[in-house]
């Protein structure tokens, strides 16, 4: 017994089948996805940088000579969990008496948040005896990082460079899986 095979034709090919369109992740080249996102790290970086120079100047003061002061003025204010205020002092270098003014900050931790803001503002009672830390061009600070200064160090800040870091290592990952991906092709 003889068997009979079938045979059927293919369908012609569609013309979208003859030229598929290569598939794209995105409008943008990889340079240009790298260019902006560069960009906009960039940009996030400077408003960042704008708004710690209190953190900034904190750090340098470590490097800065120290001198007893006399606190002048005190106006430091209670808040939930903290306390915060400007401080006015005066400090006798080389001879030359100069005045100036801090920002003060002090974040309390578990406990009597009263008992422990009045021992934070008898530091800075006016009269009392205070270390100003001062440099060779003439700045002044009344204390070191991070007591003094955490306040300028904004956690907002931080989260937003945080952010342009990530986004700029996500462009370059993405150039880098292209570029290898064309190069296996």
């Amino acid at each position: 017994m003889k068997t009979f095979k079938w045979t059927v034709p293919e369908p012609p090919m569609t013309q979208r089948e003859k030229t598929p369109r290569k598939r794209r992740s995105g409008s943008l080249s990889k340079s240009s996805k790298l260019f902006i996102s560069s960009s906009f790290f960039a940009l996030l970086a400077l408003m960042y940088l704008s708004t710690v120079g209190g953190f900034i100047k904190g750090i340098r003061t470590y490097f800065w000579t120290a001198a007893e002061g006399v606190i002048t003025s005190s106006e430091l204010r209670s808040r939930t969990k903290s306390g915060s205020g400007t401080v006015g002092y005066k400090v006798e270098i080389d001879g030359v008496l100069r005045e100036a003014s801090s920002d003060v900050f002090k974040r309390f931790s578990r406990g009597d948040f009263d008992q422990k803001y009045e021992g934070w503002a008898a530091r800075y009672a006016v009269g009392g005896q205070a270390t100003i830390y001062y440099n060779d061009s003439g700045e002044m600070s009344l204390g070191h990082w991070p007591n003094s200064y955490s306040w300028s160090f904004g956690l907002s800040g931080a989260i937003t460079l945080l952010a342009a870091i990530v986004l700029l290592f996500r462009a370059v990952r993405i150039a880098w899986v292209e570029s290898t991906a064309q190069t296996a092709e």
